[in-house]
C-alpha cells in the first residue's frame, strides 16, 4: 500500500509540472498503478515479488520529478552516481537468498536418505514447485494433495512404498500434521515416525514450510 500512494503522489506532482517530459512521467507511472491493483487483485499470497517490477518505474519517475526542482549543470551526472551508489550499495550489503534460508538443511536430510522413496503432502494453496530440488535426490517421489479427492489414500495403498522399511515424508507446516500422522499409523504398517526437521516460525515467508519426518515399520 505504501508504494501505490508513492504512486500517486509521484502522479500527482508530475500533473502541476509543465515540461515535456510529463508524457514520460505519467505513461510511465499510470501503469504500475493499474499493475498494482491487478496484482493485488488476482494474486493469493501479497508477495514481494509480485511488486517488484513497478519499482524500477517508480525509481525513474522519482529521478524525472526530481530533475524539475533541481537543475544545474552537472544534475544528471549526480542522478547517475546517487544511483551507481544504492545500487553497489545493495550487491555489497544485501543478503542474496538463491534459495530459502533454510533449505539447506532440507537437501541435507534427502543427500542422507537419497535411497530412500519421498512422499510429498501438500493442499490446493501452495505450489510444490519450489521443492523440486529436493525431489530429484530422493529415490522416487510420491506428490499428494489432500484436498483433492483425499488423495492420502495412495500413500497408504500404495504397494511399492508398502515394500519398502521407511520413507520420507514431507507435509506443510500450516497443515493438520498430527491428523496425517496418525491416520497413516493407523491404516497402514508404518507405525514408527521421527521428526527429522520442523519450521519454527510459520510466519518467514523466506523458510519452506516443510515438516520432514522419517516413517517407518
Amino acid at each position: 500500500m505504501v508504494i501505490v500512494l508513492v504512486l500517486f503522489a509521484v502522479s500527482s506532482i508530475a500533473l502541476c509540472v509543465k515540461s515535456k517530459e510529463k508524457f514520460v512521467v505519467l505513461i510511465t507511472i499510470v501503469p504500475s498503478i493499474f499493475y498494482y491493483f491487478i496484482a493485488v487483485r488476482m494474486t493469493s499470497f501479497q508477495e514481494l515479488r509480485y511488486i517488484m517490477p513497478v519499482i524500477p518505474f517508480v525509481i525513474l519517475t522519482f529521478f524525472f520529478i526530481l530533475n524539475e526542482f533541481i537543475t544545474f549543470k552537472y544534475n544528471y551526472i549526480l542522478f547517475s552516481i546517487v544511483s551507481l551508489v544504492l545500487v553497489i550499495n545493495g550487491i555489497v550489503f544485501s543478503k542474496p537468498l538463491f534459495l530459502y534460508e533454510n533449505y539447506k538443511n532440507i537437501l541435507d536430510i534427502a543427500e542422507e536418505n537419497k535411497d530412500k522413496s519421498f512422499v510429498y503432502v501438500y493442499d490446493n494453496f501452495f505450489n510444490h514447485m519450489q521443492s523440486v530440488s529436493e525431489m530429484m535426490i530422493y529415490n522416487r517421489t510420491l506428490i499428494v494433495n489432500v484436498n483433492n479427492n483425499d488423495e492420502l489414500h495412495c500413500v497408504i495403498d500404495d504397494d511399492s512404498l508398502n515394500n519398502e522399511d521407511s520413507y520420507i515424508l514431507s507435509i506443510k507446516s500450516y497443515m493438520d500434521n498430527d491428523s496425517i500422522l496418525n491416520r497413516i499409523k493407523e491404516e497402514s504398517d508404518f507405525k514408527n515416525i521421527v521428526l527429522l526437521y520442523s519450521v519454527d516460525n510459520d510466519n518467514n515467508s523466506n523458510i519452506v514450510m516443510d515438516n520432514l519426518y522419517l516413517v517407518s515399520k
